[in-house]
């Protein structure tokens, strides 16, 4: 009986110690496991021993059972933010190695990013990405309006799908993409064009069937000088994955 008593009371306090710190990660483990154990050999005891016995198996479980559910939260988490690194659909020659570009090559050797040049087909995920044009904006409308300094440029991309489920066009990795050109002082993203934009846009919202393809413009705004143009694939939270040498 004096053993079922002291089962019990620490039991009761591994269950107390593992429901408070479940949550926190391998806590509801270490704690819970034993209080279940020591609960149930609590049961050989009295009343009061059981009645203890009891309450630290169930706090036992419920501080295992915060910790299975965070580490499940927490594993759901990494995957939603884990991105697909980018694979050219094709052959795997660098367009940087191929046009023997200084610059380029050095930057691709510093952050073991490969370059792609227009036309190829990367792969990332369930679509395959294509760079198709890249060139200046002049609009002609009559209220056309471009700020003084500054030129517009567009590009053509394209997102195929080639799963075989229905996707989110929203889930696509559009906005995981941004144009930017080199400055003295390294690369500087340009700014989406909120007024003009280059016809037919790219769409960002509906669905995109299986083997089904959306094409459009993307139009960005950046320094009447800019050069050294590139498109980089840079997913949220994440560092630069891929980069289409735009070639101006």
């Amino acid at each position: 009986m004096r053993k079922a008593i002291i089962f019990s009371i620490l039991a009761l306090i591994l269950g107390i110690i593992a429901s408070a710190i479940g949550w926190m990660g391998f806590g509801g483990y270490i704690c819970g496991i034993p209080a279940i154990i020591l609960g149930i050999l609590a049961f050989k005891g009295k009343t009061v021993a059981k009645v203890i016995g009891v309450l630290a198996l169930i706090l036992g479980v419920i501080g295992a059972i915060e910790t299975t559910t965070m580490y499940g939260v927490i594993t759901g988490l990494k995957k939603a933010v884990e991105t697909p690194t980018p694979e050219k659909v094709g052959e795997i020659a660098s367009p940087s190695e191929e046009k023997g570009e200084q610059p380029i090559a050095e930057e691709k050797k510093v952050e073991g990013v490969k370059i792609y040049k227009i036309g190829d087909k990367l792969k990332i995920g369930d679509v395959i990405f294509t760079v198709h044009s890249f060139e200046q904006y002049i609009p002609t409308g009559e209220f056309a309006f471009v700020p003084e300094g500054e030129k517009l440029m567009a590009v053509e991309v394209s997102f195929r799908n080639v799963s075989d489920k229905e996707l989110e066009i929203s889930s696509l990795p559009i906005y995981d993409f941004y144009l930017r050109y080199q400055t003295e002082y390294g690369y500087k993203d340009a700014e989406f064009s909120l007024l003009e934009r280059k016809k037919p846009e790219l769409p960002h919202s509906g669905t995109l069937a299986p083997g089904k393809t959306i094409r459009g413009f993307e139009t960005y705004s950046a320094p009447k000088d800019a050069s050294g143009f590139q498109l980089v694939y840079r997913p949220l939270w994440g560092e630069v994955k891929a980069k289409i040498d735009l070639g101006k």
